[in-house]
């Protein structure tokens, strides 16, 4: 196994921090194993040899960890490996108030996690583990942020743990440095009011910001604005002209939302075989991409356009 920063032990009932923890430090250039994400195989083997591929150990300490043997018997393997000069930092991070500390971690530092807002959350954890260098993101190997890659993953990996928040905070960083990713991540974010109040003028206007750099999700969802008529008047005609711009770019669900227009009518003269078509081509683009949303909407779409057919 790879050498990594920190082994995190804790126990199923207290997955909702172990993923808050991780997230922190891998935004903060630590690599990490915990079990969620990265076991594999027997669960024993791979918890003993994941501890000794990692250079230091945390515990999340409650009441659910102070019954798991599993977690002791963790503890126990990190404690010897410490002993020996193979771990740097052995940190049990308290979680729960009046959690029994283990015997065994007694004499080392414990960290308090538990009623802290997220802002001293996250600068408590960081300032517990400041002894040690993060493996990525180095002084000597920066990355680059020029394009704002760097906080637009930042800023995926917290909407993906529902920490909308902070997620448009490094989405606004990336946009500033005109990442169109990033960019069309905010339009979502203002659209369906996540983190932020919903706001379809500033959806809209930051999927236009996207679109110029002819970002396809962005123009697709232009394209929905005006189909809907979100924050301004429906228009068909407008939203079939970004759809079509979008599925030049291969977005499936332009696609199928092309189809839509066609099967109807809307904006278009009704015609159900180029309907078909762009059923046919959605089903087989989100198929590629194994996007299982859009694929199931298209193959309903057809399905009921072929319905349609017989019944006329």
């Amino acid at each position: 196994m790879e050498t990594r920063d920190f082994f995190i032990s804790y126990t199923k009932n207290d997955l909702n921090w172990a993923k808050r923890v991780v997230e922190i430090l891998e935004n903060h250039g630590y690599t990490v194993y915990y079990q969620k994400e990265d076991s594999k195989g027997d669960f024993i083997e791979w918890i003993d040899q994941a501890i000794n591929a990692s250079r230091n150990f945390i515990v999340l300490w409650s009441k659910s960890t102070d019954k798991s043997r599993h977690c002791k018997r963790e503890c126990r393997i990190a404690v010897k490996k410490e002993i020996d000069g193979k771990i740097d930092l052995l940190l049990p991070l308290n979680i729960e108030k009046d959690a029994t500390p283990y015997s065994v971690l007694e004499l080392y530092t414990h960290a308090n996690l538990f009623g802290l807002q997220e802002d001293k959350l996250e600068n408590e954890l960081l300032q517990s583990v400041k002894s040690v260098q993060p493996s990525k993101f180095t002084q000597k190997s920066a990355p680059n942020f020029d394009d704002g890659s760097k906080y637009y993953e930042m800023g995926e990996q917290s909407y993906n743990v529902k920490n909308y928040t902070k997620a448009r905070e490094y989405f606004e960083k990336a946009a500033k440095m005109n990442n169109s990713d990033a960019i069309a991540y905010l339009g979502y974010f203002y659209k369906n009011g996540l983190g932020v109040a919903q706001n379809y003028t500033k959806a809209r206007e930051y999927y236009e910001q996207a679109a110029k750099q002819n970002e396809a999700y962005a123009l697709n969802n232009l394209g929905n604005i005006y189909y809907y008529g979100l924050g301004l008047k429906q228009d068909y005609e407008i939203a079939r002209q970004y759809y079509e711009k979008a599925a030049e770019k291969g977005n499936a669900y332009a696609l199928d939302n092309l189809g839509f227009l066609y099967d109807n009518g809307y904006g278009v003269e009704q015609d159900y075989e180029i309907a078909r078509q762009y059923y046919e081509r959605a089903i087989a683009k989100g198929t590629e991409i194994g996007d299982e949303d859009v694929v199931k909407s298209a193959t309903d779409n057809l399905n009921f356009l072929f319905r349609k057919l017989k019944r006329e």
